[in-house]
């Protein structure tokens, strides 16, 4: 695989993990999800904000893993 194509990766995966952070923040927290840009930002500033980043980024990693043993063992 290409540098540039990890690199792209890891920026994908790194987009979907915050997304993942933080809706889960906002709905764990404020209970609702509205798309508003300063409800996101606080979401982000919130001080769990970078474990829920971590675990999201480790899910979609072992979802990575899993399919491609699956693909494998194909």
């Amino acid at each position: 695989m290409s540098e540039q194509l990890k690199h792209l990766r890891r920026v994908d995966t790194l987009m979907a993990a915050d997304n993942i952070a933080v809706t889960a923040i906002k709905f764990t927290f404020d209970g609702e999800l509205s798309d508003s840009l300063g409800q996101d930002a606080a979401a982000r500033a919130h001080p769990l904000f970078p474990a829920y980043l971590q675990a999201a980024a480790q899910q979609i990693a072992a979802e990575d893993i899993a399919a491609a043993l699956a693909t494998r063992e194909d």
